[in-house]
């Protein structure tokens, strides 16, 4: 799952909850097609999904772009 954020910032501290949580998740650049040329994601597994919007809810952290499932040669589906 790719959690897209127009923030940096906004993506560290998504990343940060959910790692301390013990979900696995890692930082990347937004893939082509979703954000603008400075945007960052975390990705992380399904399993993250609710608990990630939870964080995304309670930490304000507004530069949320959505989620997308990114499956077979790239495609993207999104889910919030």
């Amino acid at each position: 799952i790719i959690l897209a954020f127009r923030s940096r910032t906004h993506a560290i501290k998504l990343n940060e909850a959910l790692s301390k949580e013990g979900y696995y998740t890692t930082l990347t650049a937004t893939p082509t097609g979703i954000g603008n040329g400075c945007s960052m994601s975390v990705r992380t597994e399904r399993t993250a999904l609710l608990r990630a919007q939870e964080v995304i809810e309670a930490q304000s952290l507004t530069t949320f772009i959505g989620a997308y499932e990114v499956s077979g040669t790239f495609t993207l589906r999104k889910l919030l």
